[in-house]
């Protein structure tokens, strides 16, 4: 389990799912560095977004977009790639935040963004679990004794260092060594980087397990737990999940995989529902050399 978790610490930091990096080259080449990143950002939505859309679709994203930023009515002559690069050709200073527009209004709304570098280094430290004001990475994991049969876990996101806090917790437990009940405690949680989960999970259900489905244009891929039982939870009997309506993305898929493994009861209220996977793709074409942009993107979604 030690050489996993030290292979989860050296990629986790980089983003929720990881970073992806697709470059397809299509039939246009725009001499424009603005049209050159609308293309890329085209390219990167239609290869890696969580469902198939259309150059029809997307093309009316980018029209709509237009129309709102300028106030005018915009037209193209196709519906597609070429067609839309036609249409910003005259405006092409507009492509940031007309791109940035089209991302935000995929589905679920408001997720995909166009990230500016100082986004991506935040959404890198949110993600860490870093305090940038003490300079330090926080605990996402804390455990202490309620009484002398009841041991509390609190889980407030799942960072690189979670599968460490959570072995280093439980293990404490192991000094009374009569406790029977877990309380672990899902309220609050933000979620956080999804490849953790099959390690995750491990602990809890054991090595090799069926633990949920990724969508991605019409594909599911089955995901099985990477590691195996941690003696120092097995010996609990009663198990209590606490969930509320801001346990979301990670931690919705941790609390159903619990509840279909009969780990435990879930005790709370309906959870927010986000069960997607974002991913960020860093960009080649950047219309300004100071600046640097990259798209943050729903990729998938988790299913039970």
């Amino acid at each position: 389990m030690k050489k996993i978790i030290l292979l989860i610490l050296a990629i986790g930091i980089i983003a929720p799912a990881g970073i992806i990096f697709w470059r397809q080259k299509s039939q246009v080449e725009p001499a424009n560095p603005n049209l050159a990143l609308t293309q890329e950002v085209w390219e990167t939505i239609k290869t890696n977004y969580w469902e198939k859309i259309s150059d029809e679709e997307l093309a009316k994203l980018y029209q709509v977009g237009l129309e709102k930023l300028t106030g005018k009515q915009i037209s193209f002559k196709s519906a597609n790639l070429q067609g839309v690069l036609k249409m910003l050709v005259k405006q092409a200073e507009l492509a940031p935040q007309l791109n940035d527009l089209v991302l935000a209004n995929l589905k679920p709304f408001g997720r995909s963004r166009l990230y500016s570098r100082k986004e991506e280094q935040a959404l890198a430290e949110n993600v860490a679990n870093y305090n940038r004001a003490t300079g330090q990475i926080e605990p996402s994991i804390t455990g202490r004794a309620l009484t002398n049969d009841i041991y509390y876990l609190k889980h407030t996101k799942f960072s690189p260092n979670s599968l460490t806090e959570l072995e280093k917790t439980a293990n404490e437990s192991e000094k009374q060594p009569q406790m029977t009940t877990l309380i672990y405690d899902l309220c609050g949680n933000i979620g956080g980087s999804l490849d953790l989960l099959p390690y995750f999970l491990g602990p809890f259900i054991g090595q090799n397990q069926y633990a949920y489905q990724a969508y991605h244009q019409e594909q599911k891929e089955e995901v099985k737990t990477q590691t195996g039982w941690l003696n120092s939870l097995v010996k609990f009997k009663k198990v209590i999940i606490l969930v509320d309506q801001e346990t979301q993305s990670s931690a919705e898929v941790m609390a159903a995989v619990l509840k279909k493994y009969n780990v435990g009861v879930l005790v709370g209220t309906k959870t927010k529902g986000w069960g997607t996977v974002e991913r960020v793709f860093p960009l080649q074409n950047q219309p300004d050399p100071g600046q640097k942009f990259s798209v943050f993107l729903v990729h998938s979604l988790t299913l039970r």
